[in-house]
């Protein structure tokens, strides 16, 4: 893995990659609970702060951009309070800001309640119906003239509308027409609509899902090798937490990549370092095997902390001198 770290040190500042998907905001607000609630059986939280994360595809750009690999965004947000702190946000993690406003839904949203750094609710705040007529012909235009510039894109899909099919057959053609290897991270049931993509990133419960009314049986090998036969020359990479990674490709054996975490605090945001650290890999020119062994070891450090982060290529550098066994 240090031969495939150091091709990317050399390439990662000039490789830039176009992450196209659903953008959110992740909001924290933190306090203590020290007691029942006498109306109910719950806990109060006495507030402490608020704190608010790029969530979604904003969160794979921002992982891009850690890693030291210029990073461009296509997605939508409301026009609320919301959009404006992500678009600031965005500015602060140096990511490419090409969102477009769709002023008819608000900005996805979901706020955490923490006490003592452990979640105890979530509420959200979205319109996940599919996006309309107009902003698909936008987003469409934007995508087409900026995958031809872009070294990978990643399909960052959390099923919030953005990525209708129209949005998803025309980035997929251009990254096909232009030569640039896609990653998607999915949400869809039906893994067709990702067809042409070079590498997917589902987790083992997104992949039955895909798979169960294909094959009967739910083992994971079983599962793998029915989504390749659907995504003929497309990868399937499926991430299985503590157990790990498994890597199938048409007319090859998987392939385990055991898993880097010795603590694991809080997995939000870990598919989107796999699926960012994985795009960003292809678009340095790594092997699909050396790319996704850099990215099994980023979700490792991304789970170690707690909420939605960002993995540096100095922080995985680090880590890998220090782990002389990292995941094979």
């Amino acid at each position: 893995m240090r031969a495939a770290l150091e091709q990317l040190s050399a390439l990662r500042h000039e490789r830039c990659v176009l992450v196209i998907g659903d953008v959110m905001l992740d909001e924290y607000v933190w306090g203590d609970a020290a007691r029942l609630s006498p109306e109910a059986p719950v806990p109060v939280v006495q507030r402490r702060g608020r704190s608010a994360v790029i969530g979604g595809a904003a969160n794979a750009a921002a992982n891009v951009a850690a890693f030291g690999t210029p990073a461009q965004l296509v997605g939508a947000v409301g026009a609320d309070a919301e959009g404006d702190e992500v678009r600031r946000l965005l500015a602060g993690a140096h990511v490419g800001d090409h969102l477009l406003t769709d002023d008819t839904r608000p900005t996805t949203l979901k706020t955490r309640i923490m006490a003592s750094e452990h979640q105890i609710a979530r509420l959200d705040r979205e319109d996940s119906s599919p996006v309309n007529d107009d902003l698909v012909a936008a987003a469409t235009e934007q995508i087409t003239a900026r995958v031809r510039k872009a070294a990978a894109v990643l399909i960052s899909d959390y099923a919030k509308g953005f990525l209708t099919e129209a949005v998803l057959r025309a980035t997929l053609d251009a990254a096909r027409d232009a030569g640039v290897p896609c990653v998607v991270d999915p949400k869809a049931r039906n893994f067709s609509v990702y067809r042409g993509a070079t590498a997917i990133t589902p987790n083992a419960g997104e992949a039955r899902a895909a798979a169960e009314r294909l094959v009967d049986s739910t083992e994971i090998d079983d599962v793998g090798e029915v989504l390749i036969r659907l995504l003929p020359a497309t990868a399937v990479v499926v991430t299985m937490g503590p157990k790990g990674m498994r890597i199938f490709r048409e007319g090859r054996g998987a392939v385990q990549l055991e898993p880097r975490a010795r603590r694991v605090f809080d997995v939000t945001g870990a598919g989107d370092t796999v699926a960012a650290i994985l795009a960003v890999g292809l678009a340095c020119d790594l092997d699909l095997a050396d790319a996704t062994k850099i990215a099994s070891f980023a979700a490792g450090l991304a789970v170690e902390r707690v909420g939605t982060t960002a993995i540096t290529f100095d922080e995985i550098a680090a880590a890998v001198v220090d782990d002389p066994e990292p995941a094979h």
